[in-house]
């Protein structure tokens, strides 16, 4: 799935269609994820430079993101946005 563009609509639509509302989400305190309802939502606030608030924090998905950049950018070129063809 790809957003093309990003606005608060966009951001919650996506996660209200795809996470169960008994789930827990964790985001830092960027402006559009604020007003999330029907969620356990726990934030850190990065502009206070707190990175921890209880158990909320947002270490596991940083560092899936480094090291997607470091594969991405040491490995491949190209990401494609197709579905990948399985391989039988």
């Amino acid at each position: 799935m790809a957003i093309n563009y990003i606005n608060k609509s966009t951001l919650q639509g996506n996660i209200y269609n795809n996470i169960q509302a008994t789930n827990t989400v964790t985001t830092n305190d960027f402006r559009r994820y604020l007003g999330l309802k029907d969620f356990n939502h726990k934030m850190v606030n990065y502009s206070a430079k707190e990175f921890v608030n209880g158990t909320a924090h947002t270490n596991g998905i940083e560092s899936v993101w480094a090291i997607l950049k470091r594969v991405y950018n040491g490995t491949f070129h190209n990401i494609s946005t197709q579905a990948p063809v399985p391989l039988h």
